[in-house]
């Protein structure tokens, strides 16, 4: 009897041993099968990550407005005497030095401060008020600016823009290098790129767009050191391949004929001027 009591004894050890060794395998399996703490979070951060993604819209820059200032830019070409004038026959391009002095005095008198037509470009650039500016710009670089117009500017202190055509330099009736570079010396003429040789800009040929902009430039800055990259389009005409070019060679502004005294960031390739002669500034307003 004892000998089958220790079997049956036996017996129980060996299923509760197995059942316990058969359990702990299949718990072991099914905690294998389960997802790790970190893998649920991670698997979570990867959903939440992509649920984002897809749900919340790319942000975009938001421009900012345009910027505009008031600002008159008067232009001129022969500064001389009529008799001169008559002699050569540019009456209709010329104010007198009574009148451009006239002029002036007017604008110091109605408030205006005369600047260098750079300071216009960088108020523009900076988007910050210049106050009452006006500028005056003389076209083309006769040799009558040295003449009637540079005395004028030192007499009233205050500074004048030439737009020059560098291929005509020290040519008849042209501003010689030697006289430009006195003029600038001086503090109080500001040298403007006009073109090359004065073509009409308005055009598709970008070779010869490209030659007149970056040759008259080169020439600048070789006898001017540190001109700023201003355009004043030849004619006052302008199109869409000028423009181009114009930006790529990286300049500032440009300037039109066209009429006005408001100069907007947006439009700073197509900046207007006002147009003068031997009458009084009232005539545009100021």
């Amino acid at each position: 009897m004892k000998t089958i009591y220790n079997y049956l004894d036996m017996r129980k050890i060996f299923i509760i041993a197995g059942g316990i060794f058969f359990g702990t395998i299949a718990s072991l399996y099914v905690i294998s099968l389960r997802p790790s703490t970190s893998r649920i979070k991670n698997s979570i951060r990867s959903i939440h990550e992509t649920i984002s993604q897809k749900s919340l819209p790319t942000p975009t820059a938001t421009p900012l407005p345009d910027f505009c200032i008031t600002a008159p830019v008067l232009f001129y070409h022969h500064i001389q005497p009529f008799d001169k004038a008559e002699d050569q026959n540019q009456k209709n391009l010329t104010v007198t030095p009574e009148n451009f002095a006239g002029h002036i005095r007017y604008l110091t008198q109605k408030g205006y401060t005369l600047v260098p037509i750079e300071k216009i470009v960088d108020s523009l650039l900076s988007r910050k008020n210049p106050g009452k500016v006006a500028a005056i710009v003389l076209d083309d670089g006769y040799v009558n600016n040295y003449t009637y117009a540079f005395p004028i500017a030192k007499r009233y202190s205050v500074p004048i823009n030439v737009a020059m055509v560098t291929g005509f330099a020290s040519s008849y009736n042209q501003l010689s290098w030697g006289q430009i570079k006195i003029m600038a010396d001086s503090g109080l003429i500001y040298m403007l790129n006009h073109s090359w040789s004065h073509q009409s800009l308005h055009q598709d040929n970008k070779d010869t767009i490209f030659k007149q902009v970056t040759v008259a430039q080169e020439q600048l800055e070789k006898h001017i050191p540190n001109s700023r990259k201003i355009f004043i389009y030849p004619y006052g005409r302008v199109g869409e391949t000028v423009i181009n070019v114009l930006k790529d060679q990286q300049f500032d502004a440009a300037f039109t004929d066209k009429k006005g005294v408001e100069h907007c960031l947006s439009q700073r390739y197509t900046l207007p001027r006002l147009r003068t002669g031997n009458f009084s500034l009232t005539v545009h307003g100021l």
